[in-house]
């Protein structure tokens, strides 16, 4: 779908539509003066950054010159005459562009320029939600760092990378000596603690592994709060962490512990301060991407991004641009998996970046606890302990008791007689009728030495918050664990006993191999296969700095996409061209599969996770990398069944045998038969069933042949809920009567019409809603135009908002005014993305809301922007349905508010 012209005044978009009206104006108006510049200003925004916007060049045409300089973009916008300052540019043969702040809030005559192509808002971009287990000295974002200022903080040792056999990054690293020798990697980031023995405990000097890079933000900057960038001389990870534990998994080496390629050379390139929730504007994050590409680096490493997100974001739209430079860009899909569908992150989404999501690992370094009851000792995995400076779990022979509290409770939450656990260890019930806190405070007042509790998950243990480290130690297992040792305790009452140590012990992950919980849903808001691909990425070992531990397990898709990163970089170097990286590497991935003929969502993980071997040696492709199925319209199906082609190639020197056969994958979908929004995208084991022109294939030398394959639709998926199904086709290939290896090409498609989603929750009890600025609640609501009951704003204290929750991606968000007394409609201006615009998720910006400034315009060119008399009006919002017409009313979700009026 092609991207709508432009965005102006925090997204307010200049395109008519049917239903504003554009005859003259009968309602007095004030035009727009000097005094008037900064009428949205105050209005606030949770998306984008205030007085801040990207604005995108035309390509050039002339033979001299492909891409802009510093100079030419700063006197193409002085055409405008808008007072601004040029944060930064983005400069390259596809894509040209500026971040920009004015002091105003018009951007229509920056956007009138025939230079210009698109103005975008600045949208507030997260470090998708990472995990961090509690290591030694381990601290967290907005947390003060406690082991920071010690002067020998508890250092956790090096020990093997356990992911490397799952991706053939060993075989590697062995048999072909792929070490990442003359790559160069970039890592955006919130920088590196070059102080590491892993990275040389060096920055910039000779033979230094970190040879490019610098602070672009400072340590103050925040996405949300205070987006000023007051960069520091070195980009040193201060205070949250990822960025060094994302270079470690890429490139660390460090005795026994090896990153993918350890022997590269890495580009540090800091984009988050230490302000805030771990925000920043997409304009930063491109001028990471930039100041790498400008560097020379071969892959660029971007584990951040905003979910629910377009391929025409101008983040995606520069990894194109860089990917035709040769450079890969390697993104994280996000962690949204206990959201729903379309919410990958951009700048993933891109066409040409790589969209990566995160499965679990074999094998994972933990805590553990030994249980001896009866004269038999059994082996529990633990949450790893706490950082410093809460005590560890360490007992020797320790008796572990269940013991009730003074309410006949086994929670703890009515306290203990005094010194009822002195010398226990006591297992208690999380609830949730006390906090976390009380529970061990009460535990440790009647002598308790430490605390156990058995959390409600079948997986790894996960973590309580508290609110401040505790006295005694704290431990966790999972609910059939926590079972186990109530089992053996009730057997032996007074007879159990822990023994733990503070080490981490190899043990299998109790989800090996699965997609990971929280990896995020695609496809992409228009279809296209969204993750592509995957990696290890749950508590995962790497490098941290050393203030607060050197070492610790983190999970998310953070953690994949540097798997992917460091690949990237071996198969450059083995001499794998760019363009030829994103076929090699889905083609030859293994997906996760329940058994032979179900497998878990193409949605989730893509092709699966990566094998570098097979990636550099199968010696057959297919010209698809996946065959995207579209929607029922879209898709050329004719009766449910849909013909599409491939093409294999033999490129080895031996003739080759190919049995084709599919496997099945879950559908999942969004919506009940009522439209409403499941809290978790359901699933169904029904699937498009696929047929073959043939089921082998004999290929010589050399050889091509097309392929044709026949999908019908899952006719058991009603339209109105829909589904997305999906599967994938391998090809087994056969040397010599012996499997050589086996191609898979996923499959994904849509039940139904896509243009039926809906985008605006329908009416319930909460949304939509008109309400006031000043609380952001709804306001009483006026259904006749009599003002004696309309809410009033004096457009100075207070202003009318709407608030809707958006369910699904939308290309285009209109907010209308019609006067009551003229019955004339308006465009209004508003203060929000309104092109192009993500979903709320639960979780994740819930809802959105849109303040009207009292100004509208009814001209596409805006030249009658004005601010509105006082009157009574109502507020109305569309939002365009996926692959809608705008023009189509049926294609448009809309509500119209109750009256209010405007009284100045």
């Amino acid at each position: 779908m092609a991207r709508l012209t432009a965005l102006s005044l925090y997204g307010l978009a200049l395109f008519a539509l049917a239903g504003a009206d554009t005859s003259s104006d009968a309602t007095t108006s004030i035009p727009v003066s000097d005094s008037d510049n900064d009428i949205t200003t105050n209005l606030g925004s949770t998306n984008i950054i205030p007085g801040r916007y990207i604005v995108q060049f035309e390509p050039l045409v002339a033979a001299t010159a492909t891409s802009l300089t510093d100079n030419d973009i700063a006197s193409i916008l002085s055409e405008s005459g808008v007072d601004l300052e040029v944060q930064y540019t983005y400069v390259n043969p596809n894509f040209n562009a500026a971040s920009i702040v004015i002091s105003g809030n018009d951007t229509q005559p920056i956007q009138s320029l025939d230079a210009v192509a698109k103005v975008w808002p600045v949208s507030v971009m997260k470090i998708p939600g990472w995990k961090g287990e509690g290591m030694k000295g381990q601290g967290s974002l907005q947390t003060p760092l406690s082991a920071r200022d010690s002067p020998n903080p508890p250092q956790n040792p090096p020990r093997e990378n356990l992911a490397h056999s799952m991706t053939g990054v060993d075989r590697a690293h062995r048999e072909l000596n792929l070490r990442g020798q003359g790559m160069k990697i970039g890592i955006v980031d919130s920088g590196i603690d070059y102080n590491h023995t892993a990275f040389g405990a060096c920055f910039k000097t000779p033979g230094c592994r970190i040879q490019y890079g610098s602070d672009l933000v400072g340590n103050d900057y925040d996405g949300d709060t205070n987006p000023v960038a007051i960069p520091n001389p070195y980009p040193y990870d201060a205070c949250i962490g990822h960025g060094t534990h994302v270079a470690g998994i890429v490139a660390g080496s460090d005795g026994v512990y090896q990153g993918v390629a350890p022997d590269a050379t890495l580009g540090i390139y800091k984009v988050f301060g230490c302000a805030g929730e771990g925000s920043v504007g997409e304009d930063a994050i491109m001028l990471g991407m930039q100041a790498a590409a400008n560097d020379g680096m071969d892959v660029i490493n971007v584990s951040a991004g905003e979910p629910g997100q377009w391929a025409a974001s101008p983040a995606s739209l520069l990894a194109n641009a860089l990917s035709l430079k040769g450079i890969t860009v390697m993104a994280s899909n996000g962690n949204f998996g206990l959201e729903n569908l379309y919410a990958d992150s951009d700048p993933s989404v891109g066409t040409a970046a790589f969209s990566v999501s995160s499965h679990n690992p074999i094998y994972i370094w933990a805590n553990t606890l030994n249980v001896t009851a009866a004269g038999r000792t059994t082996q529990i995995l633990r949450a790893n302990d706490y950082s410093f400076p809460w005590p560890a779990f360490v007992y020797s022979g320790t008796p572990l008791r269940r013991v009730a509290d003074s309410a006949g409770k086994y929670t703890g939450c009515s306290g203990y007689a005094s010194e009822a656990l002195k010398g226990l260890i006591v297992q208690v019930d999380q609830t949730s009728d006390c906090s976390a806190d009380d529970q061990v405070d009460l535990a440790a007042a009647a002598g308790a030495t430490g605390i156990l509790f058995a959390m409600p998950t079948q997986n790894l243990p996960r973590y309580l918050v508290f609110g401040a480290p505790h006295e005694i130690a704290v431990g966790m297992v999972t609910l059939n664990d926590g079972n186990a040792i109530l089992a053996m305790l009730k057997a032996n009452p007074q007879g159990v006993t822990v023994t733990s140590d503070d080490e981490l012990h190899k043990w299998r992950h109790t989800d090996a191999g699965q997609v990971s919980l929280y990896s995020s849903y695609g496809p992409d808001p228009e279809l296209k296969l969204k993750p592509e691909l995957s990696a290890p990425g749950d508590r995962i070992y790497s490098t941290y700095p050393l203030y607060a531990g050197g070492y610790d397990n983190l999970s998310g898709t953070s953690m994949s996409t540097p798997v992917l990163t460091g690949v990237a970089a071996l198969m450059k170097q083995y001499g794998i061209p760019a363009a030829s990286l994103k076929q090699r590497l889905m083609q030859t991935a293994t997906p996760y599969c329940f058994n032979s003929t179900l497998c878990d969502t193409v949605t989730t993980q893509g092709s699966g996770i990566i094998n570098i071997m097979s990636a550099l040696y199968s010696p057959v492709f297919a010209s698809l990398n996946a065959f995207a199925l579209n929607d029922t319209i879209n898709g050329k199906f004719s009766g449910g069944v849909t013909n599409r082609q491939t093409v294999f190639t033999n490129r080895s020197k031996q003739t080759v045998r190919i049995n084709l056969s599919a496997v099945e994958a879950y559908s999942v979908s969004a919506h009940y038969a009522n439209q409403s929004l499941s809290d978790l995208p359901r699933r169904n084991v029904q699937s498009a069933s696929v047929t073959f022109s043939h089921s082998v294939l004999n290929l010589a030398p050399g050889q091509s042949t097309s392929w044709n394959v026949a999908f019908t639709q899952p006719r058991g998926l009603p339209d109105k809920e829909h589904w997305v199904y999906s599967g994938f086709i391998n090809a087994t290939i056969i040397i010599n009567n012996a499997v050589n290896s086996t191609l898979t090409i996923p499959y994904l498609g849509f039940k139904g019409d896509y243009r039926t989603v809906p985008i605006l929750r329908p009416n319930t009890a909460e949304f939509p809603y008109l309400g006031s600025s000043q609380t952001n609640a709804a306001v009483t609501q006026a259904m006749s135009a009599n003002a004696a009951g309309c809410p009033i704003f004096d457009m100075v204290n207070s202003f009318p908002t709407l608030t809707v929750v958006k369910d699904h991606p939308t290309a285009q968000i209109r907010v209308y005014v019609t006067n009551q007394a003229t019955g004339k409609t308006y465009y209004a201006l508003v203060n929000d993305v309104l092109d192009y615009a993500q979903q709320n998720f639960i979780s994740y910006r819930p809802s959105t809301t849109f303040t009207w400034s009292g100004y509208g315009y009814t001209k596409p060119s805006k030249s009658d922007l004005a601010r509105l008399a006082n009157g009574i009006y109502r507020m109305k919002i569309t939002a365009l349905r996926p692959f809608g017409n705008p023009n189509n009313a049926t294609d448009l979700d809309s509500w119209t508010s109750a009256y209010f009026r405007v009284s100045r």
